[in-house]
């Protein structure tokens, strides 16, 4: 008795599915599939915009960042104090509680919004990018900058690193920028925070390489 209890509505169902068109079935398989992967889809993303607000990864570890000075390959020449530099790392981020980044497909506006210029050498340089929570004051951000960098040394100083923390503005908003750079030989420039969005432009300069100068 409890066996056809159980198997009775089974067959029932069985004879339901039966009796409708294969083509709804079909269409129901496909609907099916569109729902699966957009919440897929949704989930990944969400987890993506969660990733770059946490600001969980701070820590910028020079050893895993390019242990060379600036490329030898025809690009864009950034100079630090007329000094050549890879842009070994760009740390970004916002200047106050209430305020958000640009998306990252924007990264080349941002880019430029530090120093006219520098994403044709973040893009050169492959320079990884951090994006960073809001941050209360520049300074504030320029002192956790440093710290994170953990350049070698005092701070860089006398070795092939150096780091430049600063604000700027974009579409007339304020944020934060940190540049760690490395040179072909040590220098004496060591770390460095600028006060005025201003002041990027009176340290970094970006030219063309040697080899493009040529070509024309």
């Amino acid at each position: 008795m409890t066996l056809l209890n159980v198997t009775e509505p089974a067959g029932r169902l069985w004879e339901l599915l039966g009796s409708v068109p294969a083509f709804l079935i079909g269409v129901g398989a496909v609907v099916l599939v569109v729902v699966i992967f957009f919440y897929i889809l949704r989930k990944f993303l969400l987890s993506g915009r969660r990733r770059q607000s946490s600001g969980d990864v701070t820590s910028i570890d020079t050893s895993k960042l390019f242990g060379m000075g600036p490329p030898a390959e025809d690009g864009p020449v950034l100079e630090f104090y007329n000094v050549p530099v890879r842009l070994a790392a760009i740390v970004l981020a916002p200047a106050g509680r209430v305020h958000q980044l640009p998306p990252v497909d924007r990264i080349g506006e941002i880019c430029d919004a530090v120093l006219p210029g520098l994403s044709a050498v973040f893009w050169a340089h492959q320079s990884p990018a951090y994006f960073w929570p809001p941050q209360v004051s520049a300074r504030g951000f320029a002192n956790r900058f440093l710290l994170e960098c953990r350049l070698p040394d005092d701070g860089g100083k006398d070795t092939p690193w150096c780091a430049v923390a600063g604000p700027f503005r974009l579409n007339g908003r304020r944020f934060l920028a940190g540049l760690v750079m490395r040179t072909s030989d040590a220098t004496s420039h060591g770390s460095e925070v600028l006060e005025d969005p201003g002041d990027w432009l009176a340290r970094f300069r970006i030219k063309a390489s040697s080899c493009s100068l040529l070509k024309n």
